[in-house]
């Protein structure tokens, strides 16, 4: 074996030894499994209830309660007015209902052109948005009914 053979098997040896002391260290930097997720909150509560305006039930419309800390949760109201929250954190929520719109709003009339959507007064404004919305509701472990009939 030449010198400069010597020579050359030390220099990838080193060089081999370099690369693997940088993949160590970024690996132990990045951690094995990637970023650990932040907990969140336990999500220990149910929830059920009826959605009404004026004593008449509301339909196509999606009822939401909100908390900074803890999150949102919510759920599709039924044609009957009913909703179902299966899993969510306990807590105080802001309670807001927007509007769902049907599969096909817009049906054409009878010269061929679309009507314009139908406005919601099932929906009082004031609940529609969490900055606006006044309605509170306190969740506790387990399950919990909220019935909400809404008034203008």
């Amino acid at each position: 074996m030449t010198t400069q053979t010597v020579g050359y098997w030390v220099a990838m040896a080193r060089s081999i030894s370099l690369l693997l002391a940088c993949l160590i260290l970024t690996a132990s930097l990045a951690g094995c499994g990637g970023p650990a997720a932040l907990p969140g909150p336990e999500l220990t509560a149910s929830l059920k209830g009826k959605l009404s305006y004026k004593g008449a039930p509301v339909k196509d419309a999606r009822i939401s309660f909100e908390n900074a800390s803890l999150g949102a949760y919510g759920a599709l109201v039924n044609a009957d007015g009913t909703y179902t929250v299966d899993k969510m954190a306990e807590g105080e929520f802001t309670v807001t209902v927007t509007v769902v719109e049907a599969q096909n709003p817009m049906v054409p009339t009878a010269d061929g052109k679309m009507a314009p959507p139908v406005a919601r007064t099932d929906i009082p404004e004031s609940y529609r948005s969490v900055v606006d919305s006044k309605e509170k509701v306190t969740i506790k472990s387990g399950e919990n009914t909220f019935d909400l009939d809404m008034k203008d």
